[in-house]
């Protein structure tokens, strides 16, 4: 359970986001639940990155995955709700999903047959978005796929799943510089996103790192 913040430390960023709660913070970006007081206290998600005490490459990450959101579409969301710079504080914003991290689902067990063909179907089909626009997601994990029961609850059964974080994705309009560096969670890479063998990474690689879900949701 994510502790929220004492009210007098929820910050309010670009004058409109206030920060509830933080829900993960690494590699220069911190991630914050937050509410849009300029939408109805609508809930978000806001990752923030400090471009004076970040190296480049987090900044070009940051901007290309609000790049890549952009053009992704949903059925049921924006991707991609605003992109922002506050002096040196960049801001993405996104819709807060309702639903259950996978990574925490499965610390209670397998899934049913019928509940692990839910999820994969969604994934499968973000997947297949995201490669049609030449993008790879290249850390795709339970941590990064939302599940959500009947009217977005957290019960058991399944009803939807979705594919989130393109933090680390790669397109042609990534710097050329990041574009071949070595990323991802090691359990769930492919040999040749790991370096083990030459071979080209490409939407099989997002593929493999499904399969490795797969076989850990049955």
């Amino acid at each position: 359970m994510l502790t929220p913040l004492p009210n007098e430390q929820q910050p309010l960023l670009h004058g409109r986001y206030r920060c509830i709660r933080m829900l993960k913070s690494g590699g220069g970006v911190s991630t914050y639940e937050a509410v849009d007081i300029e939408a109805n206290d609508a809930p978000v998600v806001v990752k923030v990155v400090d471009a004076s005490a970040v190296a480049p490459a987090v900044v070009m990450r940051l901007e290309h995955e609000a790049a890549v959101l952009a053009r992704l579409e949903a059925a049921s969301f924006r991707p991609l709700l605003g992109f922002a710079r506050d002096g040196d504080v960049l801001l993405l914003v996104q819709p807060l999903l309702a639903g259950q991290n996978l990574a925490d689902r499965l610390m209670r067990g397998r899934l049913t047959v019928t509940d692990t063909l839910v999820v994969a179907a969604d994934v499968l089909r973000a997947l297949q978005q995201a490669h049609d626009l030449g993008v790879l997601h290249r850390d795709v994990k339970p941590a990064n796929v939302l599940a959500r029961g009947p009217a977005g609850s957290e019960a058991a059964h399944i009803e939807a799943a979705a594919l989130i974080d393109f933090g680390l994705a790669r397109s042609n309009a990534l710097d050329p510089a990041l574009r071949d560096q070595a990323v991802g969670t090691a359990r769930y890479l492919s040999p040749e996103q790991a370096g083990l063998v030459e071979t080209p990474v490409d939407a099989r690689s997002d593929l493999y790192s499904l399969g490795v879900i797969l076989y850990q949701m049955v």
